[in-house]
């Protein structure tokens, strides 16, 4: 069972979190998303664990990296500008993760250079969740 780290913005807009829960659904397929919080509407408290601005930083710090050492792959939607995001891209790739990066050709807002001029990562667009979720499952490998 692979374990995938899934990345959207918290903080930065929760405009596209519908659309994360389509593409962690899909993830599903072949294992477990270590980050579901991502595609919460309304962060909530799941497993005992707490997903709000109140958590202390170094919590949230110490339980994301974890996840990302673990994680077998790490995908990111970078449609929604985020700087947490952007930094869980940059520790994943400092401990050699395979690293996607797809981004909504509708968003508003540009991706950026520093993602998609980056040979470490593959960087694809969408427009529809659904070629979304055939991009991921191409990266994948299903």
């Amino acid at each position: 069972m692979k374990k995938i780290y899934f990345c959207g913005s918290i903080s930065g807009g929760r405009e596209k979190a519908a659309d994360y829960q389509k593409m962690m659904d899909n993830c599903k397929k072949v294992g477990v998303v270590l980050t579901e919080h991502v595609a919460d509407e309304v962060l909530e408290v799941k497993n005992g664990q707490r997903f709000y601005s109140d958590v202390p930083e170094i919590q949230t710090y110490l339980r994301d990296v974890d996840w990302i050492r673990e994680a077998d792959f790490v995908i990111a939607d970078i449609s929604v500008p985020s700087i947490g995001v952007g930094y869980e891209i940059g520790f994943a790739e400092s401990i050699e993760k395979p690293i996607l990066c797809i981004y909504d050709k509708n968003s508003s807002k540009t991706a950026s250079l520093m993602i998609t001029g980056n040979q470490n990562i593959l960087f694809k667009e969408y427009e529809t969740v659904e070629e979304a979720n055939k991009i991921i499952d191409e990266f994948m490998g299903i």
